[in-house]
């Protein structure tokens, strides 16, 4: 069975995705998802409280700095707070500062920040770790039964 179709678009994103610079493209197969990270220079996630933020970790092991927001599983367990795989905001005007920021003003920056968002991603938050972290901590519990 298909997926439901997304919700409509408010009316602001009407008008971006009118823009030949913004996509908007929910449920997409993997290839093609693929594909676009491959040629993103930046990534935007404005969920609050999401979670864990998975599009985020998508976006850092496709090499691509996120710019979450700062909250839930994007500040405390993905991106963090030391600007090092990406950067975090809640308004417009610090969304909009950070993409400017790495887009604009400092393109070095973004591409050591890509390279170590990547890195991170496989090394800290990939299925393989989170199965060692869950095996060392369920380990003690096991033990004792």
């Amino acid at each position: 069975r298909p997926p439901p179709p997304p919700p409509p678009l408010p009316p602001p994103a009407l008008a971006m995705a009118a823009s030949a610079d913004v996509l908007f493209a929910p449920n997409l197969p993997r290839p093609y998802r693929l594909r676009l990270l491959g040629a993103a220079s930046v990534g935007l996630h404005t969920v609050p409280g999401d979670p864990f933020g998975t599009s985020v970790v998508e976006l850092m092991a496709a090499g691509v700095p996120p710019v979450a927001h700062m909250s839930g599983g994007p500040l405390y367990d993905v991106v963090g707070t030391s600007g090092e795989v990406g950067l975090l905001a809640t308004s417009a005007e610090e969304y909009a500062a950070a993409m400017a920021e790495l887009l604009l003003y400092a393109p070095a920056r973004r591409r050591r920040m890509a390279s170590r968002a990547r890195k991170a991603a496989v090394r800290d938050l990939s299925e393989d770790e989170f199965a060692r972290r869950l095996c060392r901590a369920l380990r003690p519990l096991v033990e004792t039964v």
